[in-house]
């Protein structure tokens, strides 16, 4: 049997007969086809990528600005005992020499001389760690300073702290560079902070 697409035709060699094909035309003709577009459509296509950019630039300002500004915390002391944001150390009855204990979840002590200087230390768990602090205090008329010293685990810092009495704020600074700024509320007494908030 031969092929039927296969007819040999006179002569000395052998021609292949195709069958027809055909290929699908579009409807609308073999020319180019163009999109109608709005000319905000091509401005967007065009620069789509500006939005996005903008979107991620100022995502990163704001992580940049919140590394950069001061974490804020609430201290003083009241009627009720010491305040450190939303923990109340107690007074563990009355002072003795001088010196008054609080307690809770930490237990502190404050002593005040005869010259105003203020001495204060405090031992806790911070963060899972054992931690001490001891700190200093000294009033300059309205304003006042302190100097800490802080013991967390196996890890030592210090700060240097200024308050200023005109926004009732300590702006403390540890000795590797991290900045806290400590609120005292209206009312609230001005005591060393022997805590090391923000680490």
């Amino acid at each position: 049997m031969g092929d039927p697409a296969v007819v040999p035709t006179s002569g000395s060699g052998v021609s292949l007969e195709r069958s027809a094909q055909t290929l699908p035309v579009p409807l609308g003709g073999l020319s180019p086809v163009h999109r109608h577009s709005t000319v905000l459509l091509r401005g967007w296509r065009r620069h789509r990528t500006a939005p996005l950019m903008a979107l991620a630039l100022a995502c990163a300002g704001s992580g940049v600005w919140l590394s950069v500004i001061p974490r804020s915390f609430v201290a003083g002391r009241d009627a009720v005992g010491v305040q450190l944001d939303d923990v109340t150390l107690v007074p563990e009855g009355p002072s003795v020499a001088g010196i008054q204990i609080f307690t809770g979840p930490a237990t502190m002590a404050i002593t005040t001389s005869l010259s105003g200087i203020a001495r204060a230390g405090a031992v806790m768990t911070w963060n899972g760690n054992p931690a001490t602090g001891r700190c200093v205090l000294i009033r300059i008329a309205a304003d006042a300073s302190e100097t800490c010293d802080f013991q967390i685990g196996s890890t030592r810092v210090t700060s240097a702290d200024h308050f200023a009495a005109r926004t009732r704020t300590w702006g403390r600074r540890y000795s590797d560079g991290v900045e806290v700024s400590i609120t005292v509320p209206g009312g609230s007494a001005l005591i060393p902070i022997p805590f090391p908030l923000g680490r």
